[in-house]
């Protein structure tokens, strides 16, 4: 089953440090501030230069800087220098600190869970299938036609696609590149 999500459609709020959206959340009509999630994946952006992220004990976090490198801190030790484009997996429950401004992209799960999360480039009229129970297509540049037996749809940049029981393919008439996440359900 397609769960789409354009990016004209994906609702966005404000945190302290910049703006925050959305983009899944499971079980379905769980509720992030209440912790209630078992997964949940969004973007944001950085807007001030230093942030302080928010106490997510009891989740496993991934994060992928989308514009610009930014510098981590955790519990008072070494910098962490997260290149774009790079995921970097923590402890949600870690006292961490950013340096920099970026968008950036998160999977926030149980850590009983282990999704992947990855970048991926798909060359001009290449094809990619995947047959997975669970996974979530994040439309980074170009767009993504998605076809299975049940569907087809078209990605375009920063749109998002969540899918669930289905064999799938990835085909694209320009260079695209997108985040692919795995999802451990």
């Amino acid at each position: 089953m397609f769960y789409y999500t354009p990016k004209s459609k994906q609702i966005t709020s404000t945190w302290s440090g910049g703006t925050t959206t959305q983009l899944l959340i499971l079980p379905e009509g769980s509720d992030y501030a209440k912790r209630t999630f078992d997964f949940r994946i969004s973007t944001a952006t950085i807007e001030v230069e230093e942030s302080t992220f928010s106490d997510l004990t009891g989740y496993k976090r991934h994060l992928i800087a989308l514009t610009r490198g930014i510098t981590l801190f955790q519990n008072q030790s070494a910098a962490i220098v997260l290149e774009p484009l790079t995921c970097f997996t923590f402890n949600g429950g870690d006292a961490t600190k950013s340096v920099g401004t970026t968008t950036d992209f998160n999977v926030m799960e149980r850590p009983c869970h282990t999704s992947t999360v990855e970048v991926h480039d798909l060359k001009s009229n290449d094809t990619i299938s995947y047959c997975v129970k669970s996974l979530a297509i994040y439309c980074l540049e170009g767009n993504l036609t998605i076809t299975s037996p049940s569907a087809s749809i078209t990605m375009n940049a920063l749109d998002f696609l969540h899918v669930t029981e289905e064999a799938i393919t990835l085909y694209c008439t320009e260079n695209a590149k997108y985040i692919l996440v795995t999802l451990d359900l």
